[in-house]
């Protein structure tokens, strides 16, 4: 079958040795696990005739020696002659859009797409109809502003990328996905989130977007999936917490820079498997009722906020921090004038930090244990608390 593509030559992976041959000189057949990588030659299209490899199973587009690839779509039928592609690469070809049939011969084997780097303006959702077998979709880097997803089997979906896009609109439902899935959204302009169609979220990120408000719904079908939530540098407020109801498998929550004022005690006592908490840079004010009672706690970042009592009960001695961890507790830079706080009498390795406060008066529940690191510098002590915690010894080399 003839087909339109760029003139190219293509290095063959197979069996460990590399051969270098021209895009009309292509071998007939190939066996074994091979992977094909194609360069511009001159920013000119040929025909080519013939290809037959039924087992190349990755396939790269790259620029090369200053010259670059010029496509703003890719041809039909271009993956008639390699139904076996299970990895496609195309960075920076200048691809603008896509037919919606483009990836059907490969509906059987591709499981990941790689197009960063492109010139989209829509996400091509119709592309991945009937893609059964997509893992990944990486379209980061470019200048999409819609994404809508719906209605789409994709059983066996496991990543979405986009970051750094200009995404304002994002939907995603009805996929019918088997498998946790991860989705990073990072350094676009989206305002409001709402992808309660995905089943089993496990990994989602937005970091620095313009969020102001979630769908309560979000997460009705990963209350027992969803470990890892990073939605800093946004705008949300204390609603945040209503998003979180229901949720009992979080390791890592990161609201870093909101405009958070307050803390749920009944979503933060539910965690139980609470690894790292960053709430940092918000406006909070009080921690009333909060317990950090994981056992499992590395990080606890409330620093930056307006802080003007920090309750005694909120960490634990043994039920806090992970026991033979580093850790870090950080409060620094809030507007506390006492505190009182119950020290680890397990062996994890705290870092604490109460620097930039308004401290006259501090009271370690001490122990034997050793700190690792303690600042309480700029606050208004005029003697050390008397139970001044144990520094760690310096080694002499």
């Amino acid at each position: 079958m003839a087909f339109l593509i760029a003139s190219l030559i293509c290095v063959l992976l197979f069996h460990g040795l590399a051969q270098e041959t021209n895009g009309s000189e292509l071998p007939t057949q190939c066996t074994g696990r091979t992977s094909m990588f194609c360069y511009p030659v001159i920013p000119s299209f040929i025909q080519i005739y013939g290809w037959n490899l039924s087992n190349v199973e990755r396939l790269y587009l790259y620029d090369v020696y200053g010259l670059k690839w010029s496509l703003q779509t890719l041809p039909s039928g271009l993956f008639n002659w390699a139904t076996n592609v299970q990895y496609l690469y195309m960075s920076d070809v200048g691809l603008e859009n896509l037919n919606c049939d483009i990836f059907q011969p490969l509906r059987n084997s591709l499981n990941t797409i790689e197009m960063q780097r492109n010139l989209f303006r829509e996400f091509p959702s119709c592309a991945l109809k009937n893609m059964n077998h997509l893992k990944s979709i990486d379209f980061s880097y470019q200048n999409i502003e819609s994404v809508i997803i719906n209605d789409i089997e994709l059983d066996s979906l496991s990543k979405i990328e986009m970051r750094q896009n200009k995404i304002i609109s994002f939907s995603i439902s009805n996929i019918n996905n088997n498998n946790d899935i991860t989705i990073v959204l990072d350094n676009n302009k989206i305002s409001y989130l709402n992808i309660s169609g995905v089943n089993c979220i496990k990994h989602l990120q937005v970091i620095e977007n313009q969020l102001a408000e979630i769908n309560h719904d979000i997460f009705h079908n990963s209350h027992a999936t969803l470990v890892y939530l990073e939605l800093s540098y946004n705008a949300l407020n204390d609603d945040v917490w209503n998003v979180l109801e229901g949720v009992t498998s979080l390791e890592t929550l990161k609201l870093k820079q909101n405009r958070l004022q307050t803390v749920s005690p009944s979503v933060i006592t539910r965690l139980s498997k609470l690894v790292h908490l960053d709430l940092s840079h918000n406006y909070i004010k009080l921690l009333t009722d909060v317990l950090l009672r994981s056992g499992k706690m590395k990080t606890v970042l409330f620093n930056s906020n307006k802080l003007v009592n920090f309750p005694p009960n909120l960490i634990h001695d043994k039920i806090t921090f992970r026991d033979s961890y580093h850790c870090t507790l950080d409060i620094s830079n809030n507007m506390l004038n006492n505190i009182q706080l119950n020290m680890p009498s397990t062996s994890a390795r705290l870092t604490l930090n109460l620097g930039q406060n308004e401290l006259t008066t501090i009271q370690f529940n001490t122990n034997d244990r050793e700190i690792e690191s303690l600042n309480i510098s700029s606050n208004r002590l005029v003697t050390l608390p008397e139970t001044l915690l144990k520094a760690k010894p310096l080694h002499h080399f």
